[in-house]
């Protein structure tokens, strides 16, 4: 990874996916009225010489025209508004038909999470591949959607089953595009940061919530450490697909079964297989402590799983990829700042099927021997 510019308005880094010879680019920008023209320029460059395909939230077409003015790359670009709740078959269908149409030489992806996988996915697949550009809208894309190339779709009951590894080409992050009051995306900045950056969370910490975010150097700060560590992560071809896992067994399991949004489930996921470490000895009390406090702090319910849906949620957890048949494996931090890797053995924290069941059902008591209820 190289950090290529740096001020307190604009960022830019460059990474390599899995370590490979693709180069990537990740811009991010307080406004986009303070986007560096030589970066725009260079993006014209390369997509404006074929016709584009914008895959557009329909809920932000607004915000989608504003920002047609500061990016001439997409005046002529065809645009597609679709809903972000699409996230299947039938929503790549709806793009894959658009693309047939209009024979685009690179995809543009305008919204959030879903917005980026799904846009993404066809992006992989149509002509085996074309470029990609993302533009998050909310800080949970921003953080965990741009960086790496994974790209998914839902096929049945399992969420992002279906999928590839695609990485966009140009990543351009506006923090003026963000809803000022949604912190969700914080659960996945503090969940990179209790595994590999302490520093970085000391930034969490010291975020203020009240008024704008955007003002905030520390929120600058924050988004870009966040990135950058995750950057990191991508180009190593080992830990690409599980090294930022922490949180994601139990978590994508409780969006299965809870239905609940991505961003809370990775709170209630790092809540619970945290407390799986301390119950090893593995993590400290004191820094669970800390990670807890920080989520009540930006709005999370950690509360709400009974006992009564432990056993749903271990079927939900099965499938999971880290996952054996005889063990449930996790990604957990031996530290703030620190992933646990233990010597001579797989870099897991493991732990018999047989006995899940009663280390979740301790764990909840851990959990719920704490406050359980936002703070704010």
């Amino acid at each position: 990874m190289e950090i290529i510019a740096g001020d307190s308005n604009n960022w830019t880094i460059d990474y390599r996916p899995g370590g490979g010879a693709l180069v990537c680019r990740v811009h991010v920008a307080r406004t986009l009225e303070t986007i560096s023209c030589n970066l725009v320029e260079s993006i014209n460059s390369r997509l404006g010489h074929s016709p584009n395909l914008c895959v557009v939230d329909e809920s932000l077409e607004d915000r989608y025209r504003y920002m047609r003015e500061f990016l001439p790359f997409l005046s002529g670009a065809d645009s597609l508004f679709v809903s972000h709740k699409d996230k299947s078959l039938r929503g790549a269908e709806t793009i894959w038909n658009k693309m047939l149409a209009c024979k685009p030489g690179a995809v543009i992806a305008f919204g959030g999470g879903s917005i980026s996988d799904v846009a993404s996915f066809c992006a992989s697949t149509y002509r085996r591949g074309v470029d990609l550009l993302l533009v998050p809208t909310t800080l949970l894309a921003a953080v965990d959607a741009v960086i790496g190339g994974k790209t998914a779709i839902h096929a049945g009951d399992q969420r992002n089953i279906i999928g590839t590894i695609h990485p966009a080409l140009y990543s351009l992050i506006f923090c003026d595009l963000f809803d000022n009051s949604d912190w969700g995306g914080i659960s996945e900045a503090i969940k990179i940061a209790m595994l590999y950056n302490k520093s970085l969370l000391r930034e969490i910490s010291a975020l203020r919530l009240e008024g704008n975010r955007n003002e905030q150097d520390t929120f600058f700060e924050c988004l870009t450490g966040a990135i950058c560590a995750k950057a990191e992560i991508s180009e190593s071809s080992l830990d690409r697909e599980v090294g930022l896992l922490y949180g994601h067994n139990i978590g994508y399991a409780l969006e299965t079964v809870l239905k609940i949004d991505h961003a809370r489930a990775v709170a209630l996921g790092i809540e619970w297989e945290g407390a799986l470490a301390v119950q090893d000895g593995v993590l400290s009390r004191e820094a669970w402590q800390r990670q807890h406090s920080l989520l009540l702090k930006f709005g999370f319910d950690l509360g709400g799983i009974h006992a009564a849906e432990i056993s749903a949620l271990i079927d939900a957890m099965r499938p999971f990829k880290l996952n054996s048949n005889t063990h449930a494996r996790f990604i957990v931090p031996g530290n703030v700042g620190v992933r646990y890797i233990p010597s001579g053995a797989e870099p897991y924290l493991m732990i018999d099927w047989k006995s899940v069941a009663g280390r979740l059902a301790i764990g909840r008591q851990i959990s719920g021997s704490a406050e359980t209820k936002p703070t704010r």
